[in-house]
């Protein structure tokens, strides 16, 4: 009996801790997780500690914290929370408690990887019975233990009390529980299918890829062999360059005062951007510290040594009125590589895309990701980067405060970036999503997730490994400018960049093996490329590949010769064109591909007519160009553009740019005519291809298929009279082809602060600004009420206004056209005699009425433009629907262009004289404009109403209301749901309406706005990787605003919408923990934007919409001071329940409107759209109400 009973003791359990309680019940039904408490309590007597630990088989849905622990005799007892994540419980959870002794010689952390703990009979294990406050019908079993029936009575109540959820209720979570299992199931289904497909393709591209696998390690062999030639080569010059290094420093002992400094450089900008009096400086940061290292000092100034000319390169530049600055730095990258195999090829400019995103990442000085963003936006600043074929630009601006730790900041992300591996993988997740039309071909490659990602690692290549290769070859001093846009005073803009340790990013020359390769091989010129697009406006494209900046020493070069090209006054190719009726529309880019090769690229729209003589009309081109090399420079020098007002963002990233490329003295040079002569010498007939774009080129024969995006098209060359043919017209002049003298009468005007109204009547209302420094200007708003709601009306109105703007206008490109739902709206600029034009445009239009073949040739450019909406960026179609939902009489293109099939030349004659049965003008002159001027005008529009005044109606005050702004029932949901198939990435647009542009919901909109629009990057983007755009911004019109929440990427829209919806849920318990500190700084942030009052240049932009709204009370700095003080007046609260009843989910206040645009190429991924789309802006409208 003795050992019998041992026995049963060996068996029987071990008894080490207790539990409070084995039923845990989880509250489901409160918004956030529901949490219980877990006491654990030690029973083992003595001193012997006991480890223990709790797991569970669906990891994912619970949160335990701790989830494991040591009890002894200091600590008897442990608290344990248990986190139900979601809510969302199964039966099928499982919760257990287990429990060990340690031993002297054992370790917590490793107890539950020995030997010992895999033996049942050393461990003690207990299992939790886990329920919800859902009715429980099996627990009511423990209610027996209690005392009295009265006591049963109560628990039984208080336990249905807490129950929401009846049996049937039950039933349907489990039925629509199953609904969703099986589609899970049919899509798993569909995924496997798709899946052996793709390993059919895979498996074929394997087989290629075999093939040419020898013939790539033969080319990386001969790569080697040339590699080390020019290493050892590099080394020789690097030697000669430091005993030169050496010579200059001993002759330059004081280097900073060899500086070299320009004066007095004038350019005209707006007051935010004045240059009027400022220096530029330049000054090379060498390897080594110039200021606290005299002993390594190796400083070489510009121009001293034309060998070590290309370091990291600094232009300081003081400017007036600023009150942040400006920094810029660029990275000249080396791309094209033809030696490499393929991954590496594709890695050699793909990698630098993600990697300006870099500076979330963190560094060794400052680890923590997202730092450089959040201190950036915290004192009133911004920061970007933008990548091209082979330059990086990166740029921010501050607060003048914080300058020097913003900057160290920034240079930190050159001298020791983090580059995790999982920081790495979501940049290319985001990347691929930006980019799924990227390929790589021969030399000019954009990176998707394939090239980036998964080609390299097929092929054995560390990812991480080759972007620090890259980062390490590129990024150097030797390639690198810095631009520093400040007001402070030249010597204290010079002691804040050389205090800083730029002197520890490496300086390592790169220079590309390609900067004097030949872009285009001889035998691909000459030619003719007949092409079926897609999409397009242009359907002639000339291009002429140009020596590698041999003109580039002048940086206003390009808008200079885009002008001479696409002029239109008499004896211009346009005038020309036009007249023949083959095109209205030229006009010209210089494109810099990379490595300093560019090239000329001509556009003309064509008409169908001139598709019949598209040979004539390359010949008129060529002499056009023969005219221009013929001109006198002075005559060229007269066409150079006007100087447009900058944003200081575009004066450093200019400067910055130029520094790499530009002569240093030739840095604020905006003209040269002489540059435009040897630009126009290179653009010959045997050196130039020409493309033709038609959709009638498919039934041309042998079209070929390009390989990437299947563009058919067919290539010829071009016979040797046609191109003797364009070498005649290039040196005979062509009767009709000049450039007139232009002469300019300049009226000294004084300044106007605001609008003043010189003429009223029923017909129309005349508004006047007179400022000497303004570039003159017309805004008119003609309203015609016909149009409303009307979309045959409003295609009718296009097709008059552009008929005529390129019929009968000189100058069709001084005036831009705004249509929408009640008339349109006219831009002139840029025109000295802006009065006379105006007055010309009414009085010719009013009587105006197009040929049939002009009517026909507009209306298939206004269908075209309508077509090309869907070849916007999703996030620009969002934004269009969104404006047109909510807009009153708003339509869509796809609307617009199914009306267009209707209409008829017929319909258009008996349109145009309903058109002007009633109409009423708002006119804004603003400019260099005098009053005598004005007033001529008003007499002249009196004039053009009095002579109609018989079919002319005035428009009644109801008619001439300010635009409508519809607004979104309170507490509902809308969803717009809109399908395209042009962009592989689909797109989301989270709008929620605020309300009327009250002031105080105005400031507290900003205000969140301010808060939220990081953490919205850093969660959406940088984390959950949705998409590579995301943004939170505001969103203001016809009287309404509101927030909105854009992501652009590659995941299901619906799944996109719930996850913002999550983070705003989240977002609400961060506003709620934000410190006083953290509120007073952002709402001063917001409060210099609320006292900055418009003015100078930028008056003419709210002025006209207080013209348009009717409102014309111009009473701007009243208003930021009213605005200042409401500030003054908010608080925490206020913010916290602003958010909680109008932006957070379930708010009763809530107003939503979705437009999610789902991607048609993206077949793979379900659409679950709910009960609540609306498939056309009719429907949805229905539901809105006019506020």
């Amino acid at each position: 009996m003795a050992v019998e009973s041992s026995a049963e003791q060996a068996v029987a359990p071990p008894q080490f801790i207790t539990l409070d309680q084995t039923l845990i019940c989880f509250d489901v039904e409160q918004p956030s997780d529901a949490c219980q408490e877990l006491v654990i309590g030690r029973t083992v007597a003595g001193d012997k500690p006991v480890a223990w630990r709790i797991r569970t088989n669906a990891p994912t849905r619970y949160c335990v914290c701790p989830n494991s622990g040591v009890l002894d005799c200091s600590n008897s007892v442990a608290a344990v929370v248990v986190e139900l994540i979601g809510n969302r419980y199964n039966p099928h959870h499982k919760l257990i408690v287990q429990a060990i002794e340690l031993l002297p010689d054992e370790s917590v952390k490793t107890i539950w990887r020995s030997d010992r703990a895999k033996v049942v009979e050393n461990v003690q294990t207990i299992q939790l019975e886990l329920s919800t406050t859902l009715l429980n019908l099996d627990h009511t079993q423990h209610l027996s233990t209690e005392s009295s029936s009265a006591q049963r009575s109560a628990s039984v109540t208080s336990l249905l009390e807490q129950s929401s959820t009846v049996g049937a209720e039950r039933v349907k979570e489990l039925e629509v529980l199953l609904a969703m299992l099986e589609s899970d199931t049919q899509q798993m289904k569909r995924n496997v299918e798709q899946t052996l497909r793709l390993k059919e393709v895979l498996e074929k591209n394997l087989v290629g890829r075999n093939e040419t696998k020898v013939e790539l390690k033969k080319k990386i062999a001969d790569a080697e062999v040339k590699m080390n030639a020019l290493q050892e080569k590099v080394a020789k010059q690097e030697k000669l360059a430091r005993n030169s290094e050496m010579g200059c420093e001993q002759s330059h002992p004081d280097h900073i005062n060899h500086i070299r400094r320009i004066s007095d450089v004038k350019e005209t900008s707006d007051r935010n951007s004045q240059l009027e009096s400022h220096h530029l400086l330049t000054c090379l940061i060498a390897a080594e510290n110039r200021c606290k290292h005299a002993e390594n000092e190796n400083t070489v100034l510009r121009g001293e040594n034309n060998d070590l000319k290309r370091q990291l390169e600094t232009l300081c530049r003081k400017i007036e009125n600023e009150a942040a600055l400006r920094t810029t730095l660029e990275d000249k990258l080396i791309t094209l590589k033809e030696d490499l195999d393929f991954a590496r090829k594709a890695y050699a400019s793909q990698m630098d895309e993600g990697k300006h995103k870099r500076k979330r990442r963190g560094t060794n000085k400052y680890p923590v990701e997202n730092d450089f963003k959040r201190f950036i936006s915290q004192n009133r600043g911004y920061s970007n980067g933008s990548t091209s074929t082979f330059r990086t630009s990166y740029y921010f601006d501050i607060a003048p405060k914080h300058f020097k730790k913003a900057l160290d900041r920034f240079i930190h992300f050159f001298i020791s970036p983090l580059f995790t591996e999982s920081a790495l993988e979501r940049e290319v997740q985001a990347v691929d999503s930006d980019f799924l039309f990227g390929w790589s071909c021969d030399k000019f490659v954009w990176g998707n997730i394939e090239t980036l990602w998964n080609l390299p690692r097929s092929k054995g290549i560390d990812v991480r490994d080759e972007m620090l290769k890259f980062f390490e070859t590129n990024y150097t001093s030797y390639n690198m400018s810095l631009c520093v846009v400040a007001n402070w005073k030249m010597q204290n803009i010079e002691r804040a960049v050389l205090n800083l340790p730029f002197h520890e990013i490496p300086n390592r020359k790169a220079e590309s093996e390609h900067r004097h390769k030949q872009l285009y091989k001889p035998e691909a010129l000459g030619c003719r490329v007949d092409v079926v697009p897609v999409v397009g406006e242009y359907p002639l494209m000339v291009l002429f590949p140009v020596e590698e900046y041999t003109f580039s020493r002048c940086p206003g070069l390009e808008g200079h010769f885009r002008k001479l090209m696409g002029h239109t006054s008499k004896g211009s190719l346009i005038a020309e064109l036009t007249e023949r009726e083959w095109s209205h529309i030229v006009s010209a880019i210089i494109n810099t591909i990379g490595c300093g090769l560019s090239c000329v690229v001509i556009y003309i729209s064509v008409s169908e007519e001139g598709l019949r003589h598209v040979e004539e009309v390359v010949e008129l081109l060529f002499g056009f160009i023969g005219t221009l090399q013929r001109c006198d420079l002075k005559v060229l020098r007269k066409y150079a553009p006007a100087v447009e007002p900058k944003h200081v963002h575009e004066v450093a990233r200019g400067y910055a740019c130029h520094l790499s490329e530009v002569p240093f003295e030739d840095i604020a040079e905006s003209h040269n005519p002489e540059l435009i002569k040897k630009l126009l010498v290179q653009l010959t007939p045997d050196t130039m291809m020409y493309f033709v774009m038609a959709k009638e080129n498919a039934h041309l024969e042998e079209l070929q298929k390009e390989k990437y995006f299947g563009t058919e098209f067919k290539k010829s060359k071009l016979s040797e009279e046609l191109i003797r043919r364009f070498e005649k017209a290039l040196v005979t002049p062509v009767e009709g082809l000049g450039l007139p003298d232009l002469k300019y009468d300049k009226i000294a005007t004084k300044k106007m602060i605001r609008p003043k109204k010189m003429e009223e009547n029923e017909y129309f209302r005349l508004w006047h600004v007179e400022n000497a420094k303004y570039n003159n200007g017309m805004n008119v708003l003609l309203t015609v009420p016909s149009m409303l709601g009307d979309q045959v009306k409003q295609i009718c109105t296009r097709t008059l206004v552009e008929c005529f703007q390129y019929g009968e206008m000189e100058e069709p490109q001084k005036l831009r056209v705004k249509f929408h739902s009640r008339g349109f709206e006219l831009c002139f600029s840029y025109i000295d005699s802006i009065c006379d034009e105006f007055a010309s445009f009414m009085e010719k239009i009013v009587d105006y009425t197009p040929g049939e073949t002009a009517f026909n040739v507009t209306l298939k450019e206004v269908v075209k433009n309508l077509k090309n909406f869907e070849a916007n960026q999703p996030y620009d179609q969002s934004k269009h629907l969104l404006s047109t939902v909510l807009t009153e009489g708003g339509c869509t293109p796809f609307e617009l262009l199914e009306a267009a099939q209707t209409v008829t030349y017929a319909k258009f004659l008996e349109f145009i004289p309903q058109m002007w049965n009633a109409l009423h003008l708002e006119l804004l002159v603003y400019g260099n404009v005098a009053k005598e001027q004005v007033h001529q005008l008003a007499s002249r529009l009196s004039n053009v109403f009095m002579e109609k005044n018989a079919s002319i109606r005035a428009l009644s005050p109801q008619e001439l209301g300010p635009f409508v702004h519809l607004q979104i029932p309170a507490g509902n949901t809308l969803r717009c749901d809109h399908e395209q198939r042009i962009h592989p990435n689909s797109c989301t647009d989270v709008y929620l309406q605020i309300g009327s542009l009250d002031i105080r919901d105005t400031l507290l909109l900003d205000l969140v706005v301010k808060l939220i629009s990081e953490p919205a990057f850093d969660a959406l983007r940088t984390k959950e990787q949705l998409g590579y755009y995301v943004k939170a911004l505001t969103h203001r019109s016809d009287g309404g605003q509101g927030l909105r929440c854009v992501v652009q990427g590659g995941h299901d829209p619906n799944y996109v919408e719930e996850r913002i919806d999550v983070f705003l849920e989240n977002f609400q318990k961060i506003i709620r923990s934000l410190s006083d500190g953290e509120f007073y700084r952002t709402r001063s942030l917001v409060s210099r934007e609320v006292r900055s009052a418009p003015s100078g240049s930028r008056l003419v932009e709210p002025c006209w919409k207080e013209i348009k709204n009717g409102q014309c009370r111009f009473h701007f700095e009243k208003v930021a001071m009213k605005g200042e003080k409401e500030l003054k007046k908010l608080t925490k609260e206020d913010l916290i329940e602003f958010y909680g009843t109008k932006i957070a989910p379930g708010a009763e206040q809530r107003r939503k409107l979705s437009v999610r645009l789902y991607s048609t190429q993206r077949a793979n991924e379900a659409k679950n759209i709910g009960e609540e789309k609306a498939t056309n802006v009719d429907s949805l409208m229905e539901r809105l109400i006019i506020q």
